[in-house]
């Protein structure tokens, strides 16, 4: 909701006030297309490979699993072309923002969004059998 009504500040100076719409149907209308945008974007989760367990000490099979995750979690990542790793990197295990990720790569941030989302989708692929 706090994105919602930033959404709509943000736009309320483009709201021409004597115009045909009123500012009700208007504030609905960029609700709207605000939340339709929303729906369209692809929701992708990587699943943390931190170990959480529920006692003080973890099974053996479950460190061994964990284990085998992370190595194939870095052979995936070693097959991942140079420019699509560091923008990976950057974006999931540092969490940088992509306009920071774009400004420091002196990409478009199209770019570096496409990247993003070649690199996510080519490593669950990798990593289908792992998780």
């Amino acid at each position: 909701m706090q994105e919602l009504y930033a959404k709509v500040l943000s736009a309320l100076p483009k709201f021409q006030i004597g115009g045909t719409a009123k500012l009700s149907t208007w504030i609905y209308s960029v609700a709207h297309h605000y939340l339709i945008d929303q729906r369209r974007k692809p929701v992708f989760t990587i699943a943390a490979l931190t170990h959480d367990p529920v006692d003080d000490a973890p099974s053996a099979e479950g460190l061994m699993q964990y284990a085998q995750q992370q190595q194939a979690l870095d052979a995936a990542l070693k097959t991942l072309p140079e420019a699509q790793r560091r923008i990976f990197v950057l974006a999931q295990f540092l969490e940088q923002p992509l306009e920071a990720i774009a400004d420091q790569e002196k990409l478009p941030l199209g770019t570096v969004k496409s990247r993003l989302h070649r690199a996510r989708a080519e490593l669950m692929y990798a990593m289908r059998g792992h998780l």
